[in-house]
């Protein structure tokens, strides 16, 4: 059954293979000589796999036998925590000790007693006079044995034992210790199991929220759009996200197919929960395009929940270094174009060139109150949606308006 084995990186290779087995001649025997070929290699496929299992089997039969190591190890650990106690509490400076001198004194006084009752009886045995030798002393051990009586023995032996079995007795504090001691590494594993495990889930959920979240919606969502339009109309383009600066895109329309423009727009795109309003848009964009020397920016949030409640899905303002669009995901493509326009028609106003602005203002008003009219109507439409359907027809037709709108902006604006 001799054979050469050899290995490349995308075949091995077996010349001169003879198999004598029994099972492996019975088996092939019954194939149909077209699909020998494939069996094999079938064969050969599913026996790998079955050892590569079995090595897989061998690695968690020794994780296994160490996590048995360990929990034989803590029973150890604890089984020995009586033996610990009986030896700290059988010891002469055990906490015992004060029960055994008080039983032991106790003892020598009874003796004592009983000694001096005894010499008593040999002189006066007169039991029932009080005053004679033998009354006194029966009186005595009266008092000796009277639970009643904070001398007695009964009351000294109490005492003792309440004394070390107090919460923080010598008794209960020797025992508390002896068992911590015993079970500190037990106690010390599972901790570090548990800060690793919360730490893990804790890392996950905050990642959730965080810079991770809104990269994704950066990269995956907005980039692709952004970059797209950008080529389309022959702008520079530039993803400044990465350089942990404010804005995530510039946008340079210098020389484009819809004519030389000294836009410099700046989007800035977030995914939170974290509402931000006029004031905190205002203030963020301005840091933005101060940097990169913007003059129009786009605050681009994935949904409404990212924009306080006076912005809805499209707001314009203005900061110190430009206009500014905020808007939700769904009009990224809108603001774009709107934003373009909008600096075009306020850059020739101020060059004084001929101009039909008042067909172009008449439109700017158009798209603005057509968006507006969109906006209202996907709110009616989210608290109303199933009986008044008909309304999403009339937003698909401001939509078409909206760009029928921004269409006959760009025709007019001069190339």
């Amino acid at each position: 059954m001799s054979s050469i084995v050899s290995v490349t990186d995308s075949a091995v290779n077996i010349s001169s293979l003879t198999l004598d087995s029994p099972d492996v001649i019975q088996y092939f025997k019954q194939l149909p000589e077209e699909d020998r070929h494939g069996a094999a290699i079938r064969a050969f496929e599913i026996g790998v796999f079955c050892l590569q299992r079995v090595q897989m089997g061998h690695g968690l039969d020794f994780v296994r036998l160490e996590v048995q190591k360990l929990i034989q190890s803590a029973e150890n650990a604890i089984s020995k925590v009586p033996k610990l106690v009986e030896e700290k509490l059988g010891g002469e400076t055990g906490p015992l000790a004060p029960v055994r001198t008080a039983v032991t004194g106790a003892q020598n006084a009874i003796h004592q007693k009983l000694n001096e009752v005894g010499g008593l009886f040999s002189q006066h045995l007169d039991p029932a006079n009080a005053e004679t030798t033998l009354g006194r002393a029966l009186t005595m051990l009266r008092d000796l044995t009277n639970p009643e009586r904070s001398d007695s023995v009964q009351q000294r032996i109490g005492a003792a034992i309440a004394t070390i079995a107090q919460t923080d007795g010598t008794l209960v504090t020797t025992i508390k210790r002896e068992v911590e001691n015993a079970t500190s590494s037990l106690r010390e594993a599972v901790n570090a199991l548990t800060v690793a495990y919360a730490g893990k889930k804790g890392a996950e959920e905050a990642l959730e929220e965080t810079t991770v979240k809104g990269e994704k919606f950066e990269h995956e969502e907005t980039l692709p759009i952004i970059r797209d339009w950008a080529q389309t109309i022959g702008a520079e383009f530039q993803h400044i996200g990465p350089q942990n600066q404010p804005g995530d895109f510039l946008i340079n329309m210098k020389d484009t197919g819809m004519g030389p423009c000294a836009l410099n727009l700046v989007v800035e795109a977030r995914d939170q929960k974290d509402r931000f309003g006029r004031s905190r848009i205002a203030e963020h964009m301005n840091n933005a395009l101060n940097q990169w020397k913007g003059n129009y920016g786009i605050y681009l949030s994935k949904t409404e929940s990212g924009l306080g409640k006076e912005i809805g899905e499209w707001h314009e303002m203005a900061c110190h270094a430009g206009p500014i669009i905020a808007c939700t995901f769904e009009h990224l493509r809108t603001a774009l174009r709107f934003a373009v326009v909008d600096f075009k028609f306020k850059e020739l106003l101020q060059s004084r060139r001929e101009i039909d602005a008042a067909s172009i203002g008449n439109n700017l008003g158009r798209f603005r109150t057509s968006l507006n009219h969109l906006t209202q109507i996907k709110s009616k439409v989210t608290a109303i949606r199933g009986p008044l359907g008909e309304i999403e027809s009339e937003a698909d037709s401001m939509r078409s308006e909206i760009n029928n709108a921004l269409q006959d902006i760009e025709t007019a604006l001069p190339k």
